[in-house]
């Protein structure tokens, strides 16, 4: 039986002072993320957005997968309060959860399936 490896946690940033300013900290903050999940072999990425302001930022981390042929080598998951299973759809998440209980568990399951072929 496999067990999850790796769950990179995101959690959305969103304290800047103009437009300009949080393009380019979510470019950054996103171009770290994806490197830690590289570099920690995670096999999901879980991103979690506090304010309707911070989502944009998981669209930025969907397109920098996408720019660097990463994105079907992640399972992505996002939640927090502002998202909904339709947001998550259209920036082609895998799953969306409400909560981090239930992020754990559809975690859980999807890797128990991914062994089990």
């Amino acid at each position: 039986m496999s067990t999850i490896s790796e769950i990179s946690e995101f959690l959305q940033k969103g304290q800047a002072k103009n437009v300009k300013q949080l393009v380019a900290q979510a470019i950054e903050d996103a171009d770290r993320f994806i490197e830690k999940a590289e570099e920690t072999g995670a096999d999901i990425i879980c991103m979690s957005a506090i304010l309707t302001t911070t989502m944009p930022q998981m669209q930025v981390v969907m397109d920098l997968l996408k720019e660097r042929e990463l994105r079907e080598k992640y399972i992505v998951m996002v939640g927090g309060a502002p998202v909904n299973e339709r947001f998550a759809e259209q920036i082609g998440a895998d799953y969306y959860t409400e909560d981090v209980a239930s992020c754990a568990e559809v975690a859980r399951q999807v890797m128990l399936k991914r062994a089990a072929g």
